[in-house]
């Protein structure tokens, strides 16, 4: 029998994770420590900042979806 290669491992893992979710996923992280440590006013102020950095990038998905379709004004899809 043959042994997997590592690269072919490391390779497979990493094309799931997306450099642009590494900041989020770090501030989830720091958030939920600092809830789970009991120190509740640094971990609502995170989560506050994660919640802001998902509406942002709800609004650039947004205008890039309108930006590719050519819409008008009124055709713009709704976030909630």
């Amino acid at each position: 029998m043959s042994q997997p290669s590592s690269e072919s491992a490391t390779t497979g893992c990493s094309a799931l994770i997306r450099p642009a979710d590494n900041g989020f996923r770090v501030l989830a992280a720091l958030a939920a420590d600092k809830h789970g440590r009991g120190n509740r006013l640094i971990g609502l102020h995170l989560t506050m900042v994660l919640i802001m950095a998902c509406l942002v990038q709800a609004m650039l998905l947004r205008d890039r979806h309108c930006w590719w379709r050519g819409a008008e004004r009124m055709d713009l899809p709704r976030i909630a």
